[in-house]
C-alpha cells in the first residue's frame, strides 16, 4: 500500500510545475532522470548549491539545448562555480523563449561544508515577459 502511494505522489509531482521552466541543461543529470541535486557539477546550481560545496576548483559551464517541436523554446544557460576559502560562491544565468514569451533566471548561490555535511543557499531573480503583457 504505502509503494502505491509513493508511486502516486511521483507521478503526480511530475506532472505538476509551476510556470517557469526546468533549469537542468546537464547531459549527466539527464542521463540520470533529471537529478541533478546530487551531482557534483556546475549545473547543479541550479537545484542545489549544498551539492558544490566541496568544490576544490573554479568550474565554468555553458549549454544551449534546442526544441525542434516547439520553435522558441530553446534554452540558454551560463554558470560559475568557484571555491573561496572552504566555501564556494555560485552564479548562473537561464535564458528560456523567445520574443512572444520568455523568462530569465539569475541565480547566486553559496554553498559551504561542514565536515560530512553540506549547507548551501540560493536567490534568484526571475523576469518573465509575455507579448501584450510586458515584463
Amino acid at each position: 500500500m504505502h509503494i502505491a502511494i509513493v508511486v502516486l505522489l511521483i507521478s503526480l509531482n511530475i506532472l505538476c510545475y509551476s510556470q517557469s521552466i526546468s533549469p537542468n541543461l546537464s547531459a549527466r543529470s539527464a542521463a540520470l532522470g533529471n537529478n541533478h541535486v546530487l551531482l557534483k557539477e556546475v549545473f547543479s546550481i541550479t537545484s542545489s548549491s549544498a551539492a558544490l560545496s566541496n568544490l576544490e576548483h573554479t568550474q565554468v559551464g555553458a549549454g544551449y539545448e534546442i526544441n525542434p517541436q516547439w520553435q522558441g523554446a530553446n534554452k540558454l544557460i551560463a554558470c560559475l562555480a568557484s571555491p573561496i576559502k572552504k566555501r564556494v560562491g555560485q552564479f548562473s544565468v537561464l535564458r528560456f523563449g523567445d520574443a512572444i514569451y520568455s523568462e530569465s533566471i539569475a541565480t547566486l548561490g553559496y554553498g559551504h561544508s561542514i565536515n560530512q555535511s553540506a549547507i548551501g543557499f540560493s536567490t534568484s531573480i526571475i523576469q518573465y515577459r509575455a507579448d501584450g503583457f510586458g515584463n
